[in-house]
């Protein structure tokens, strides 16, 4: 027998055990401990089909995790079991209890790893999964609805989607908002689209600006007023179940939008629709809300008698609204026929027309 062997009881074993835990990769001791519950793992199952052709489920994915989990429970229980032997050591008064604690230590710590290695593993499974099933074949969808879908809070899934992207399961993932709305990408063409758009939208506000900038500042007034008007009333349109004052609603907001493209085409038109910045159109936003919270109310005969009078009002502000917008074309007309017929008096001062030709009378 070995002298050291005489010296440290067990000496022998102790060595064995060390040069195998250090032989052994962490992966490989936690998967190799967790095959002893391998029976376990399989009555779970493999995960079924993949609903998105964007996303990447690994079959066997949730039966690793298992594997790892409960091979780390087992080292963890190696560890506990441990502990005593270790203690006898310390009784007997030899070194050997320092390598055996040295030993469940190490075991411990990669038990502790090994269960929160599958436990993470499993939920990325079960959460990709998911998220394969909700987007479907959708090739971008925000991140919020993606979470109501999965039921998973938003933080969180993000950042079990993000370790999915990391590890190539949804190869052309991108977690980004080009749009403003935190977005899952599935593809590399949905979100060079959204670049693209807000590109147009940045290029667009700047031109706006530009064009605000040359304009008097009256005719400011009445864009960022109109601009705001049918922000907010496209805002409260989904909340509208009654379709007549929904289509009211978007006819008003329709024809505002046209009225500040005319003013900005238009600048001295726009003191004549000073009083329906300033009045008409933020009225009509407080009515448009106060019928939106009507009809979440109860149906008391009170609260129906105001949303007919309410309806009756809306409609006739989108009937206003055509008017006006109608008066000015008019105006509009009117200066066009008194231009025309300027020229067509200067042209036959010139001799260049004369009666017979056929141009428009004013």
């Amino acid at each position: 027998m070995d002298e050291k062997d005489q010296e440290i009881p067990g000496g022998g074993v102790e060595r064995q055990v060390g040069e195998s835990v250090s032989k052994m990769g962490l992966e490989d001791l936690v998967d190799s401990m967790g095959r002893v519950a391998q029976g376990a793992a399989r009555q779970l199952g493999l995960v079924g089909g993949d609903p998105s052709p964007y996303v990447i489920c690994e079959r066997n994915a949730t039966r690793r995790a298992v594997v790892r989990t409960v091979g780390g429970v087992v080292l963890l229980a190696i560890a506990f079991s441990l502990l005593p032997v270790s203690g006898v050591f310390a009784l007997l008064g030899t070194s050997a209890s320092v390598v055996v604690l040295a030993i469940a230590i190490v075991f411990a710590a990669l038990g502790l790893w090994g269960i929160l290695q599958g436990s993470r593993r499993r939920r990325l499974a079960k959460a990709l999964a998911q998220v394969a099933k909700a987007v479907g074949e959708r090739q971008s969808v925000p991140l919020v609805e993606l979470a109501g879908r999965v039921e998973v809070p938003v933080g969180q899934l993000g950042l079990l989607v993000g370790e999915a992207i990391k590890r190539g399961l949804i190869p052309e993932g991108r977690l980004d908002a080009p749009l403003g709305t935190q977005t899952l990408y599935l593809t590399t063409s949905s979100w060079e689209d959204d670049c693209t758009a807000r590109d147009a939208v940045t290029a667009a506000r700047a031109q706006a600006e530009s064009r605000r900038q040359e304009l008097t500042e009256d005719a400011c007034e009445v864009v960022e007023a109109c601009s705001s008007f049918v922000t907010r009333i496209h805002a409260l349109g989904p909340r509208v179940s009654d379709g007549k004052v929904f289509l009211s609603l978007e006819g008003i907001a329709s024809k505002v939008a046209g009225l500040s493209d005319y003013v900005a085409a238009h600048p001295e038109a726009a003191s004549q629709l000073r009083r329906a910045v300033t009045y008409y159109l933020p009225t009509t936003a407080k009515l448009a809300s106060s019928y939106v919270e009507l009809e979440g109310c109860s149906e008391s005969p009170e609260a129906s008698s105001t949303k007919e009078e309410l309806k009756r009002t809306i409609a006739l502000v989108d009937s206003s609204l055509a008017r006006l917008s109608d008066e000015l074309l008019r105006e509009q007309s009117w200066d066009l026929r008194g231009d025309m017929k300027v020229m067509r008096t200067m042209l036959e001062q010139d001799g260049l027309a004369d009666g017979r030709d056929d141009v428009p009378r004013a």
